[in-house]
């Protein structure tokens, strides 16, 4: 007997489609590079050492967990389940911590405060997984990028923020999350985007 074809989905596959292009992987930097272009045209460096030290121990860490984990490892957008997060947001905070040391050493102001920032965040999503909820990565980071994109370009990107309904749909359509979560992401987004207004 012929097993069943599984039928084409498309509300599925846009969600996916979707997913992937608010990868946090994809939005944070973006809006990273966005707002301190001029500062990493001007000495590219600092930058290239704040994602080699920063970000990419994060990134490969979760492609590793997913690669172990998935039987489809192509997927490579955030599927990790709540007990498997705490592992690279703590590899994140580690990470970071050291970008702090390092920058601090080599006054390096801007990524200096960067790199705080960035524990901070991975402290607070950590322990919101840990103690409360699976909080969302994708609506957190979509709102703490556009706040962040905003005070350093233009108010104007403020109005991004009508892309969060599409993350909640996209991530609830995919039962990646609950409303809550959705919700509790957001709320750590927003916060934390507010702190980086101190940055200058």
């Amino acid at each position: 007997m012929k097993a069943k074809k599984k039928e084409f989905d498309l509300e599925t596959a846009i969600a996916q489609a979707l997913s992937w292009l608010l990868n946090p992987f994809f939005i944070l930097p973006l809006a990273i590079i966005a707002a301190h272009l001029k500062e990493i045209n001007a000495n590219p460096m600092p930058f290239i050492f704040f994602v080699c030290v920063g970000g990419l121990p994060i990134f490969f860490f979760y492609l590793y967990s997913e690669y172990k984990h998935k039987q489809k490892p192509w997927e490579f957008f955030i599927n990790l389940p709540r007990e498997r997060r705490n592992t690279p947001l703590l590899v994140g905070i580690y990470s970071f911590i050291f970008n702090t040391i390092l920058f601090s050493t080599f006054n390096e102001d801007l990524w200096l405060r960067i790199s705080i920032l960035l524990v901070i965040y991975a402290g607070v999503m950590y322990l919101a997984n840990r103690y409360i909820d699976k909080a969302s990565w994708h609506a957190s980071v979509l709102a703490f990028s556009i706040l962040y994109v905003s005070d350093k370009i233009s108010l104007a990107f403020a109005f991004a923020l009508i892309l969060m309904p599409v993350v909640f749909w996209t991530r609830v359509i995919l039962h990646k999350h609950t409303w809550v979560q959705l919700y509790l992401g957001t709320v750590i987004g927003l916060v934390i985007g507010i702190l980086s207004w101190t940055i200058r």
